[in-house]
């Protein structure tokens, strides 16, 4: 183990013919068994799979996260639902095995009349269910995702990868406005993953340089007790070492228990509501 910090991860992807052809390439033996290796090495608990069936390779990874949750007590799967699903195919996530939902959301679904009547029967089915929603969404989509989850006061929701706020984010950016709003929601937990979409596509910026400010103003403004560490594996491996995915920067503020919310007692206890709420 590289360090006494125990860590439960909020972002981790798996597929089953690998992210695409160059983690399969890498890693032949499968990206669960790297990861088990991953896992055992830096101390990592439970772990969030992420649901994703956005692209013809994808399709399947709901069935293919939830038989690996029922083999591996430590994953902990959250579905894709498709922009427009049926009802019926959210009110029995839960009943499914699976601890939430998860949706990528961009500026064209939020455009769509239907979208604001659709995304808040979609979200009254989750809390109806006490499950989790993380949310992949960039700055375009940020204030009408606000205008719905803030009616939604008692469900978690997680936002991806610091929540996505562009290029070197700056916290005094006036177009962030939005952004900043839907993360102080009382009930969002943001989390430290995908530092590495904050450097410009093509350019060699060092992560920290880019992410730090942003990292400080959550640290600052929302606080350790609602941050979640989350690696996105294995789709970080395209950017960065999984090392880095654990080295946050920007968090030297952190006293040692701080950094335990950080890392794993915020996700291990938002999984514990959920399994508390099923009994």
């Amino acid at each position: 183990m590289t360090s006494d910090i125990r860590r439960a991860d909020a972002h981790v992807h798996f597929f089953e013919g690998s992210y695409n052809d160059r983690r399969q390439a890498a890693h032949p033996e499968g990206e669960v068994a790297h990861y088990a290796q991953l896992r055992g090495h830096h101390g990592i608990t439970d772990v969030l799979v992420i649901g994703y069936e956005g692209n013809p390779r994808s399709k399947g990874n709901n069935e293919f996260i939830r038989a690996l949750s029922a083999t591996y007590a430590w994953m902990h799967p959250v579905a894709f639902i498709a922009p427009g699903a049926a009802a019926s195919s959210i009110a029995g996530l839960r009943t499914e095995g699976f601890v939430g939902a998860s949706l990528y959301v961009d500026a064209q679904q939020v455009e769509d009349p239907d979208w604001p009547a659709w995304m808040t029967r979609t979200l009254a089915h989750l809390d109806e269910q006490h499950l989790l929603l993380s949310i992949n969404a960039g700055p375009a989509t940020h204030r009408a995702l606000y205008d719905v989850l803030s009616r939604r006061p008692n469900l978690a929701f997680l936002m991806s990868h610091l929540g996505l706020p562009g290029v070197q984010p700056d916290p005094s950016d006036k177009s962030l406005v939005a952004t900043k709003d839907l993360l102080m929601l009382a009930n969002c937990h943001p989390k430290l993953s995908g530092a590495y979409a904050t450097v410009a596509p093509g350019h060699t910026q060092d992560v920290a340089a880019a992410a730090t400010d942003w990292i400080h103003w959550l640290v600052d403004n929302i606080g350790p007790k609602r941050l979640l560490w989350g690696s996105d594996y294995s789709p970080v491996l395209e950017f960065l070492p999984f090392q880095q995915a654990i080295d946050v920067p920007g968090l030297q503020s952190l006293d040692d228990s701080q950094r335990r919310l950080v890392f794993s007692d915020n996700l291990e206890r938002l999984l514990a509501h959920v399994r508390a709420s099923a009994s």
